[in-house]
């Protein structure tokens, strides 16, 4: 994707970011033409590490007349994807032999952000993903998206949310110890 910089520079940088109290929001892609189920987990765990006060996994749109998407239009690897125009801007890109991991990387969209707020959740995402409850993942990317940023913060403020959150995370990981 030609982003040019490494996972230690984007670690170091929110470090630098989050020593100052500055709240981070990070953009990700998930469902990359070349990129694999795993790469997409890695973003996930970059951004529990960058720890994120918000974090997108945004779907990939391949724009007509990029770069990429004369790349992909060329390329033999990718002769068997179906091009669905979604309208006259942009394409998404579905194979026809892997519906499943088309929905995976659909519940893993709508799953990001939570999963980033509260990692303890982490181990449990490849096995959520897989689960058909896309309905239920879209209601939780809803609140996630919507009304957890407002909800953390007047609850940080007002009921020590803060507190509870720090509290499960070590319950979690003395749980995992065991």
């Amino acid at each position: 994707l030609k982003k040019g910089i490494s996972k230690e520079q984007i670690i170091s940088a929110a470090q630098i970011i989050k020593r100052y109290k500055i709240k981070l929001k990070t953009t990700n892609l998930v469902g990359v033409p070349l990129g694999s189920l795993k790469d997409d987990l890695d973003t996930l765990r970059l951004n529990i590490q960058c720890r994120s006060n918000y974090a997108r996994g945004n779907m990939l749109f391949v724009y007509r007349n990029t770069d990429l998407y004369t790349f992909l239009i060329n390329d033999s690897r990718f002769a068997h994807l179906e091009i669905p125009l979604q309208d006259n801007y942009y394409i998404f890109w579905e194979s026809k032999g892997s519906v499943c991991k088309v929905d995976y990387i659909m519940n893993l969209h709508k799953l990001f952000n939570l999963v980033v707020k509260l990692p303890f959740l982490l181990p449990l995402v490849p096995f959520l993903i897989k689960l058909p409850l896309s309905r239920l993942y879209s209601l939780l990317y809803i609140i996630s998206d919507r009304f957890l940023p407002y909800f953390c913060f007047w609850s940080t403020h007002l009921f020590g949310w803060d507190k509870f959150v720090m509290g499960m995370k070590r319950h979690f990981k003395m749980c995992l110890r065991i």
